[in-house]
């Protein structure tokens, strides 16, 4: 009987899709993440389609995409739509594999499990630090959880999240059922903001020239509404000056360096208990971060800072060569990895999911649409992508954006009123509009949630005051 694969799935929090250096970014380092490159799979226009932590999340375990799943956008305080009898861990539990979350999860309930054996959330790590009076808190430096400005952390690397989530890792890995498969979320809250790494990371890039922020030709035109900016009352975006930016992005790279160099220790550990032979691993994230990119900072809008992740997928040694240092650049999502782990189990699917196996797009590239939404008052658009050309439409106004990906990765150039671009933008919003025919969006002025009306539910959108996709289809023909 053919042994079956293990599967670690490992994911930050609010990582930029061009902050891996094998990616093209010469400023950061990624070691691990690069070798990660090498030996795998880049899946180079992957893409985070509500891009906000929790809808991310609820994607990864249910491959459903947000913007189909009942509803574009969870407000943290009702239960995520995951039938932990259909999630990915589930699936894989009922299959005989054992199954562990270590990290950030952002469920709801806290410790609402949707499938998985066992997990070890951040609330673990502050309560072990309670109990056992191990230092200073972790975040008494002031800063707060949404806070975008540079700091240091509180205590010493080896007491960080970051290097107590590897440390977790490593201990289901060394503790585990060894006769039964496993499946490992190691899921990472870093680099989301605080942006406080500690010392020598803190200090790594102080010398280091950083990407200056960009400013798109449209932002005047169409200012960046749905930038989801923290905290606008008491830092508002005037009060961010060059120096400033460049020091935010200095802690922020700082925070992704020390998640790569503790994924060695992770790497390391697996490579002694001879588990890199049969396991494959995931790298990913649940969404991106403008670091002031357009005016704005955070996530929650369509545009590539924002939308765009990295994505990366290890095979075990002895896989095909072929596969090895290869870009797939068919647009992928988070609604992949689902599908993806159980074909490579050998466990079947439901029939309910909008993902589609990676290495059917690696193997048999084709063009693919992916269409994506942000709601009520951190979004207000659509957009779609067909891994080239981003399309997005913003309710505020009806305004329209089209970018040339290749040519314009950060999205600076507007091409939507371009006579020779006018075939493309037609394909693109002619495709949205089929995929949203139906959904109610606006409420006075404001994008609505998809959980506001079923699908289909005109009558009552009507009952709600609200445009349906209809209405928007109108104003754009």
């Amino acid at each position: 009987m053919k042994e079956r694969p293990n599967f670690l799935l490992i994911t930050t929090d609010q990582q930029r899709f061009d902050t891996i250096r094998s990616h093209g970014n010469g400023a950061i380092r990624t070691p691990h993440l690069d070798d990660m490159t090498r030996r795998g799979i880049r899946f180079s226009a992957a893409e985070a389609d509500c891009p906000i932590c929790i809808p991310s999340r609820a994607t990864i375990m249910n491959g459903r995409h947000a913007i189909t799943d009942d509803r574009a956008y969870y407000d943290g305080n009702t239960p995520i739509p995951v039938d932990p009898h259909k999630s990915l861990p589930g699936l894989l539990g009922r299959a005989g594999y054992q199954t562990q979350a270590v990290g950030k999860m952002h469920f709801w309930p806290l410790r609402a499990r949707y499938g998985f054996d066992n997990m070890v959330l951040p609330h673990d790590y502050d309560r072990a630090r309670a109990r056992y009076r191990v230092g200073p808190p972790s975040l008494k430096h002031g800063l707060g959880q949404n806070e975008t400005y540079p700091g240091l952390a509180t205590v010493p690397q080896d007491e960080t999240i970051t290097a107590w989530t590897v440390d977790e890792s490593i201990d289901f890995l060394e503790t585990r059922d060894e006769d039964s498969p496993f499946f490992c979320w190691t899921s990472f809250t870093k680099p989301h903001p605080p942006f406080d790494p500690p010392e020598p990371y803190a200090s790594m890039y102080r010398d280091v020239e950083m990407p200056e922020r960009v400013k798109g030709d449209w932002v005047e035109e169409y200012p960046l509404k749905a930038g989801h900016i923290y905290d606008d009352r008491s830092h508002p975006r005037d009060a961010y000056d060059e120096q400033l930016i460049a020091d935010m992005r200095r802690a922020y790279y700082g925070l992704i360096t020390e998640v790569d160099y503790q994924l060695g220790r992770l790497f390391g550990r697996m490579r002694e208990l001879n588990l890199l032979k049969n396991t494959w691993i995931l790298f990913t994230t649940d969404h991106g971060e403008l670091l002031g990119d357009h005016g704005g900072f955070g996530k929650a809008n369509g545009l590539s800072p924002s939308a765009r992740i990295p994505f990366i997928l290890l095979p075990p040694y002895g896989t095909p060569d072929s596969w090895r240092g290869s870009v797939c650049e068919v647009p992928t999502s988070l609604a992949d990895i689902l599908p993806t782990f159980l074909k490579l189990a050998d466990v079947e699917a439901h029939t309910d999911i909008d993902g589609h196996d990676l290495l059917e797009w690696v193997d048999h590239p084709q063009e693919r649409f992916l269409d994506g939404a942000m709601g009520r008052d951190v979004g207000q658009q659509h957009w779609i992508t067909d891994g080239r050309f981003r399309y997005i439409y913003n309710v505020p106004g009806g305004s329209e954006l089209l970018f040339d990906e290749k040519e314009d990765p950060l999205d600076t150039l507007n091409l939507a009123s371009r006579p020779e671009h006018k075939g493309t933008l037609e394909k693109l919003k002619n495709e949205l509009l089929k995929r949203r025919e139906g959904h109610p969006v606006v409420a006075d002025g404001a994008f609505i949630s998809y959980a506001s009306a079923p699908h289909g539910g005109e009558e009552r959108a009507e009952n709600l005051g609200l445009h349906t996709w209809k209405h928007v289809q109108d104003v754009l023909h």
